[in-house]
């Protein structure tokens, strides 16, 4: 599950919990031959990948085939 929270106008707060499933499932529609796709939360951690030599849980600013995609990140 992700847990995401982010200010609506004045007063207000959207809350959303997200199903791992759902974006693993998101992920692997765009994967291709040539393509892998990723979501990464704020410090680089794999929550979930297309890719079977990316592991959920890696963190890819420290992997080194990964770190320049981090560093573009942010």
């Amino acid at each position: 599950m992700v847990s995401i929270g982010m200010k609506a106008d004045r007063n207000g707060v959207v809350l959303a919990d997200i199903p791992l499933t759902i974006l693993s499932d998101a992920v692997k529609k765009f994967a291709t031959d040539s393509l892998i796709s990723l979501i990464v939360d704020e410090q680089g951690n794999v929550l979930t990948s297309s890719s079977k030599y990316v592991k959920n849980g890696q963190n890819i600013a420290k992997d080194s085939s990964l770190r320049e995609v981090s560093k573009q990140l942010g």
